[in-house]
């Protein structure tokens, strides 16, 4: 009776190994399906308008806007887009920094903002187009970087920050054989502390963008 009865749950572990594997294959597609998947992954590029501050953060100039990120889709007329912005803007150095009678400090100084943001957008197809809007709240990242010389020796000074900020959305594109490319307004609401360059207190570093969006599904 021994072989016999060993013969018999060979043979049954051998029927039910194939079911359990089916149903964790099973499993692991519903799984798979029922987190979002990304379906386009977008690039972006354009002109930043920076707000101007007297006194602390004015005339800003040489602004430009960059990034990219992914856009999942959960509904027809819902993007949710995960971004990253990059920001550069030049301002003049405020009257009121000086480095002493031995130090020249240059009469510009450059600030970056690297921010991180999720935004869901509305949006509706016509034929070939389609127009969006939404908004979005994000982490962003903020150096200023103040250059100067004593004696011919080049040093820089750097003040960092850390803040929340909101970004409104608003765009219209059209949809090629293999992309889609679109023109969109930004507005970024964010301020940062940037004391003992400013003066103490959180200054307005956001500003309005309009941007080339170059958009590929996959």
């Amino acid at each position: 009776m021994k072989y016999p009865v060993l013969i018999l749950l060979l043979i049954s572990q051998c029927l039910f190994l194939p079911v359990v594997m089916a149903a964790d294959e099973t499993d692991a597609a519903r799984s798979e399906a029922s987190f979002p998947q990304p379906h386009q992954t977008y690039f972006f590029l354009g002109d930043h308008a920076a707000i101007n501050t007297p006194g602390e953060l004015e005339n800003p100039v040489a602004d430009f806007a960059l990034g990219l990120g992914l856009a999942y889709s959960p509904q027809d007329y819902l993007d949710l887009r995960f971004d990253i912005l990059i920001v550069g803007t030049e301002y003049d150095t405020p009257a009121s920094v000086s480095g002493g009678p031995f130090t020249l400090v240059s009469d510009d100084m450059t600030l970056t903002t690297f921010g991180f943001s999720l935004m869901p957008l509305l949006k509706q197809s016509v034929a070939d187009m389609e127009f969006y809007a939404g908004a979005g709240l994000g982490l962003f990242l903020s150096k200023l970087i103040l250059r100067a010389s004593t004696f011919g020796l080049y040093g820089t000074h750097e003040e960092r920050s850390q803040d929340i900020g909101f970004q409104l959305v608003a765009g219209a594109g059209v949809q090629l054989s293999t992309a889609f490319i679109a023109v969109e307004f930004r507005r970024l609401n964010l301020k940062a502390n940037l004391a003992p360059v400013t003066s103490s207190g959180n200054y307005d570093i956001g500003g309005d963008m309009l941007l080339f969006i170059y958009r590929l599904g996959f």
